[in-house]
């Protein structure tokens, strides 16, 4: 299976999302392997959400939001 060619844009916005979930996980001082217990996520998973490597879906996004307790919008911004 071939992986997903993105273009620029569309990695810069994988990208940015990943860096958002990093920057509200360590503020709260969670790991990625707590935050992947309590989102029902994968740890490898969201290692590569956080590099902008993976495309993820909006529930788990919402998933990550509600274990972060913010809103999906901050992580959409």
């Amino acid at each position: 299976m071939n992986k997903k060619e993105y273009t620029i844009n569309e990695r810069k916005t994988l990208k940015t999302i990943g860096e958002r979930i990093r920057y509200h996980r360590l503020k709260q001082n969670i790991s990625q392997e707590e935050l992947s217990y309590q989102s029902s996520l994968d740890r490898a998973f969201v290692g590569r959400v956080e590099r902008g490597e993976n495309n993820i879906s909006i529930l788990s996004l919402l998933k990550i939001s509600q274990v972060l307790g913010i809103e999906i919008s901050a992580l959409l911004k």
